[in-house]
């Protein structure tokens, strides 16, 4: 979950009651369909509540970064976009509308690699993208320096994108932001597959238990424990679903690490036909197995 500290200005008992004496109230709209979706209903089924809040004020700007939210739950990023600039434009300082924005461009600049034949030519567009999304994330962190979403977000983005260098400062972040909330789900889930990255298998499974047990209801944990047969978790997936354990709702692990990947493919684009045709196919498997 990369936006934690979803917010709305009513407070969360009085929204139905509030909604059963004007069923228009906006802030209430907000606050209940914030409850049910931290009670993991289904975003499809809490959109409505966002929907009818912006219909009665388009300018709520708790509404927008909400809505905006859910969106990027139900992977339409490109319609959460102009949610968060709109919410970015009445308060240019709402950190939940950076963070947001942040996330968009991670997500388009994930898109791009993507589509770059599995990122096998030097993209300046990309970077730029990357470069984006840090600026997003970092402006956050400077109006709310202990945001701890963004500063979430911001080491998920170095993780995946920015080489070794990224990663040891991933891996500090993610420390930070644990040793301040220790019930931080997504921090456990991405310092866990860092350390899985590295080898560290014991650790790995360790954190990726922690994060299953704080936020038992999310797929990828779930994913991610089926790896390890001598998890404590191991009889919870007895005929469940084989899954990708790599993937996070943070995106910014299943492209493994771009970073070193693009210099890899640069010297294998650099040798001659005959290597290069080689090297590549070796990257391709390589990619698809991670």
């Amino acid at each position: 979950l990369r936006n934690r500290s979803l917010q709305c200005d009513s407070p969360a008992p009085s929204a139905r009651s509030a909604l059963k004496l004007n069923r228009h109230h906006v802030p209430s709209l907000c606050n209940l369909g914030l409850l049910l979706l931290s009670a993991g209903h289904p975003p499809r089924t809490v959109a409505p509540y966002f929907e009818r809040a912006l219909a009665a004020d388009p300018a709520h700007v708790e509404s927008l970064c909400n809505y905006g939210r859910l969106k990027q739950e139900l992977g339409k990023h490109a319609e959460s976009q102009p949610l968060f600039e709109a919410a970015a434009r009445l308060q240019p300082d709402n950190v939940d509308a950076l963070n947001g924005l942040g996330l968009v461009m991670e997500a388009r600049a994930t898109d791009r690699w993507q589509s770059l034949e599995l990122g096998r030519h030097f993209d300046p567009e990309f970077d730029r993208m990357v470069s984006q999304a840090d600026s997003y994330f970092t402006r956050a962190l400077q109006v709310a320096p202990s945001h701890l979403d963004s500063v979430c977000n911001r080491a998920a983005l170095l993780h995946a994108h920015r080489g070794e260098e990224g990663m040891g400062e991933a891996a500090r972040l993610y420390r930070r932001v644990l040793d301040t909330d220790p019930t931080h789900a997504e921090a456990f889930y991405n310092l866990a597959f860092l350390r899985q990255q590295r080898m560290e298998v014991d650790e790995a499974r360790v954190l990726y238990e922690r994060a299953y047990e704080l936020a038992p209801h999310r797929q990828q944990f779930r994913n991610a424990l089926m790896q390890f047969s001598e998890s404590k978790h191991a009889g919870d997936f007895v005929g469940g679903e084989e899954g990708d354990p790599v993937r996070s709702r943070h995106g910014a692990h299943a492209s493994w690490n771009r970073e070193m990947r693009r210099d890899e493919q640069r010297a294998a684009i650099s040798s001659d036909a005959d290597s290069s045709s080689s090297s590549s196919s070796s990257l391709d498997t390589e990619y698809h197995s991670a």
